[in-house]
């Protein structure tokens, strides 16, 4: 015997016994609900399975019955799994009330559920869930796009699993419930393909009306669809689709359920080869936006604001501009609801992991697919998640390998789209603050420089060289300028892109000092080490008798706006390090950085260290530039 009476169940079964719908009050429907949750809360699910399972409660369970949801959903979000007295209420509940009220009531349960255990409750309550919508009538469009909306709403607050151990444990089970989720949608997507004339026959109507609503309702149910398939694409972005160790052969947590969703859009018409494959991309930007203001880790939330320099060497200061959100057009389609973000998810599971690539035009060239895939790779370069961002180097990195050395040329590629991926890959490697990235973005970078032909490496690297002044970078493209020329000075000819005035065009910010004796050498030393190093391989390389790289004939010129500088910009920089050197283990004095004023916190054993590694740098400067004056000197 239950103690119902405690929680006030017995006075409101008896008082509404065998009741229809219609003469329930508002107030008893409260009460019943308020009664049944106190139940709930002190463990008697055996009572209320009872109440609920006996005929003459049904017009109260009829009335109110919907609202009972939300405290059983309480109760899994407690950590209390679907016992069988619950899993009959369930059942009892869906078998009696009104399937659109049963709507928002799980619209309602799910929008109170904790974000720590809600991927185990739509786990739970999708079956439940699958029930009411198949036995709404044909127009249960909205009530499909209403609890998908709800249940993407509340996985987009749960933390995606990233690391390793992250998604080999799932800590919030969202891999499980993701890869349960999008497989049970397969008889709604098969119902939003079903044509008209399979409609059921049981329904006659002389005039065309029926198939008419039909075909509206089947419509409506394909849009509701269409967008939890956008959405999610743009949703498995975030989320991991690599292997869980380099070498692993197990699979990637949800490769299945993407390759699902792909099928379902083909099956809806919405073929994924065509989503991708757009000849001419248009875009129409809105009037706000901007660049995307830095990178940040996807746990921790730190950005790290760009400090990227503007200005351009090709003379054209549009040649690179803001990347803005906007509309797709392809063909008589307009993408209106696709985000960038989501196409990019789609090009980037068909690309990198071959998911229903068999449908894939096999005529289509690499270059070709490189080139309609640019607008995705930028999309995902210039997000601030890491997840995304390797996903945008694998598939640039994919595109790149399949295309032969020396293939992209400026006739092949639209120069604006070559030099916003360079920008893109040079912004990642300059300010993201995570190292995979960094050191992924390099590699790619350089691969995308083989792919180059001559005049394509000579407009990029003139562009780089003008748009970043960041040592690293410099320092990076000299050494690709390196190669060039060695493999131009070893050739019989004395024309090409990296010899003669050519040659000297794309070395005249290389072999200068902006800033003259008071440059800044542990800033830009990398920069000038590597134009050091060129400069002397140069003068090594090609004697004066044969001048090929035309590098003799300027020597006066560098000699006087970069040997002389860095010469006394080094008797400069050594003695204020020397000086600082030397006092600081003072104890009488206030420590200061050796470069402004601003006061240290740091130990003087590591301040001294500090300092000793710049005169370090400093006679390795020295060094190679006694070199290079040697050689001149000889000649």
């Amino acid at each position: 015997m239950c103690s119902m009476q405690d929680h006030g169940l017995t006075a409101v079964l008896q008082k509404c016994v065998r009741l229809p719908e219609e003469e329930i009050s508002p107030e008893d429907g409260d009460a019943f609900v308020k009664a049944v949750k106190c139940c709930l809360q002190h463990g008697d699910s055996q009572c209320v399975c009872r109440a609920v399972q006996d005929e003459c409660n049904e017009g109260l369970l009829q009335c109110a019955g919907w609202n009972l949801l939300a405290p059983l959903v309480e109760l899994m979000t407690e950590g209390i799994s679907i016992d069988s007295g619950i899993e009959a209420i369930l059942n009892r509940i869906i078998q009696v009330c009104s399937p659109k009220e049963l709507v928002f009531g799980f619209f309602e349960a799910l929008a109170c559920s904790k974000m720590n255990c809600i991927c185990s409750v739509i786990v739970q309550l999708l079956p439940y869930m699958m029930k009411v919508l198949h036995k709404l009538d044909v127009s249960k469009g909205y009530s499909v796009g209403l609890l998908l909306s709800s249940i993407m709403t509340q996985l987009d607050s749960v933390p995606v699993p990233y690391m390793p151990s992250q998604r080999r444990e799932d800590p919030h089970g969202l891999h499980a419930c993701l890869s349960t989720l999008i497989p049970a949608l397969g008889p709604l997507v098969h119902e939003a393909t079903v044509n008209v004339a399979t409609a059921p026959a049981s329904v006659h109507q002389r005039d065309g009306s029926f198939q008419a609503s039909v075909k509206h309702a089947t419509g409506n149910l394909r849009r509701e669809l269409l967008k939890f398939c956008e959405r999610c694409l743009g949703f498995l972005l975030l989320t991991s689709l690599e292997p869980l160790q380099e070498g692993e052969s197990e699979k990637f947590p949800l490769l299945e359920p993407a390759r699902v969703l792909l099928l379902y859009l083909d099956e809806m018409g919405e073929s994924p080869q065509e989503l991708i494959q757009i000849p001419h991309i248009k875009k129409e930007t809105p009037q706000h936006g901007g660049e995307n203001i830095g990178l940040q880790k996807v746990y921790g939330g730190e950005v790290l604001q760009e400090s990227v320099e503007v200005g351009s060497v090709l003379g054209n200061e549009e040649i690179v501009g803001p990347q803005e959100e906007g509309t797709f057009h392809f063909g008589d389609k307009t993408l209106s609801s696709w985000s960038t973000s989501s196409l990019a998810c789609l090009t980037y599971l068909m690309v990198v992991h071959d998911l229903v690539m068999d449908k894939f035009p096999a005529v289509y060239s690499h270059l070709y697919v490189l080139r309609t895939n640019a607008p995705f790779i930028a999309e995902m370069l210039q997000r601030s998640e890491e997840a995304i961002v390797m996903k945008g180097l694998c598939l640039l990195e994919v595109c790149l390998h399949r295309l032969e050395l020396e293939s992209l040329t400026m006739e092949s590629f639209d120069i604006a789209q070559l030099m916003g991926l360079s920008q893109d890959l040079i912004k990642l490697m300059i300010s993201c603050p995570l190292e995979a990235p960094r050191k992924k973005g390099l590699e790619v970078f350089q691969l995308f420089i083989d792919r180059l032909n001559e005049e394509g490496k000579h407009i990029l690297f003139r562009y780089v060289l003008h748009k970043f002044t960041h040592g690293g970078v410099a320092g990076f493209i000299i050494q690709n300028i390196n190669k060039q020329a060695d493999v131009t000075l070893r050739g019989p000819e004395r024309e090409g892109w990296f010899c003669g005035q050519r040659l000297l065009l794309l070395l005249k910010p290389v072999l200068w000092l902006a800033e003259g004796a008071e440059t800044d050498l542990l800033e830009h030393s990398d920069r000038i080490m590597a134009a050091l190093n060129h400069l002397r391989f140069l003068l090594i390389r090609d004697n004066l008798s044969e001048n090929k790289s035309g590098i003799w004939k300027e020597i006066h010129k560098i000699e006087n706006n970069f040997l002389r500088p860095i010469r006394m910009a080094l008797k400069l920089s050594r003695a204020h390090y020397e000086a600082q050197l030397n006092s600081a283990t003072r104890p009488d004095r206030v420590r200061c950085s050796a470069i402004g004023s601003r006061p240290l916190k740091i130990p003087v054993e590591q301040e001294v260290q500090v300092l000793q590694s710049a005169l370090n740098l400093f006679d390795l400067l020295e060094s190679m530039l006694a070199r290079v004056e040697e050689i001149i000197e000889g000649d």
